[in-house]
């Protein structure tokens, strides 16, 4: 019996022995299984995804649509606007150049600005242009100083309907109180560029449908000669395309070129 018993027990001792084995392979089977049926899974919605996107590639003609709508929405802020300086014409220009204009602790180049605008244009460039000067300061001595130094600079280019000088009354500027304070800028700091994108706001308001294309410019800047002839190239360059914005200088908001 004896025997027996020990006979017995080394069955099974060896079955549990030959168990332990089979039982870690058996589970190592069915991770790998598990593992593969799922990459399988995987593998087949990539190839599904790939096979609808090929089906249906992806399409731009939404936002063509989209950019199209935008381009044709001509509403306008209503804002009665002071005329300083001269009217607009009734024919449409080629190119509307906007500048808003504030006074300086150092310096005025303003003046300096619009002889520029002038001068590097030719006789037939100047036909296709208009300049709209935005005095954005509410000191309005210093807009009136500014306005008879730009009436007896420019007179002729005032009556010929390419100059024009204009303001937005106080009264229809937002409250600039409280303003969030980003980078830890000074108020004053704040204050005065928050006014300054509404400033511009205005300008390009008023600027709206004056020209076939409005460019921006600062009130300090110097033009290069028949710059008119070299941007009216880019943009004959990109015809048929559709575009926001055409930039002409990295130089913060100097040449920036928009649709009218």
């Amino acid at each position: 019996m004896r025997l027996v018993w020990k006979s017995l027990d080394k069955m099974r001792c060896l079955r549990k022995r030959a168990t332990i084995p089979f039982l870690g392979f058996l589970i190592t089977f069915l991770l790998f299984l598990n593992l593969y049926m799922e990459d399988g899974y995987v593998l087949e919605g990539n190839k599904r995804q790939l096979r609808e996107a090929s089906a249906h590639p992806p399409s731009s003609e939404r936002y063509v649509h989209t950019f199209r709508d935008l381009s044709n929405f001509s509403g306008t802020i209503n804002v009665t606007y002071r005329y300083l300086a001269g009217t607009p014409l009734n024919r449409k220009k080629y190119l509307t150049i906007g500048l808003a204009s504030v006074k300086r602790k150092r310096g005025n180049y303003l003046l300096e600005t619009i002889k520029s605008i002038f001068d590097q244009s030719s006789y037939e460039e100047l036909k296709e242009i208009v300049v709209v000067v935005h005095l954005a300061d509410f000191d309005l001595v210093w807009c009136e100083n500014q306005v008879q130094e730009i009436t007896r600079k420019f007179a002729h280019h005032i009556i010929a309907g390419r100059l024009l000088v204009i303001q937005a009354p106080e009264e229809y500027y937002p409250s600039l109180d409280g303003l969030k304070r980003n980078y830890n800028d000074p108020e004053d700091r704040v204050r005065f560029r928050s006014k300054q994108n509404v400033d511009y706001a205005f300008l390009l308001n008023f600027c709206t449908n004056l020209s076939h294309f409005y460019m921006m410019l600062e009130d300090d800047v110097r033009c290069s000669r028949n710059f008119l002839t070299a941007l009216k190239k880019v943009i004959t360059s990109r015809e048929g395309t559709y575009w926001v914005m055409l930039e002409f200088s990295k130089l913060g908001y100097i040449g920036k070129l928009y649709h009218s």
